[in-house]
């Protein structure tokens, strides 16, 4: 019973961090060269500025009820996980 709670807890702490993210823009400057998942390429030193409020909401991340509370999305066959995006 009480790992159930653990796990709910949890749920719903990510599930309110990703809807009430305690900053609206966050920024991070590149160590090294990479390059992003779309392919954008990004030099050493570079100021990467994200907006994790817009983020959470965003369907194309986290699909069409990207607007509801659901701690279930932190939840897979029962146990939590920390993932991206189920999308």
């Amino acid at each position: 019973m009480v790992k159930r709670h653990a796990l709910l807890t949890s749920g719903a702490l990510y599930e309110c961090l990703r809807l009430y993210p305690p900053v609206q823009f966050d920024s991070k400057f590149a160590q090294e060269d990479d390059v992003l998942r779309d392919g954008t390429f990004v030099k050493k030193g570079t100021r990467v500025t994200y907006h994790p409020y817009a983020m959470g909401r965003m369907e194309e991340l986290w699909g069409p009820d990207c607007l509801e509370f659901k701690l279930e999305r932190w939840l897979i066959n029962g146990a939590f996980t920390v993932r991206i995006s189920p999308h």
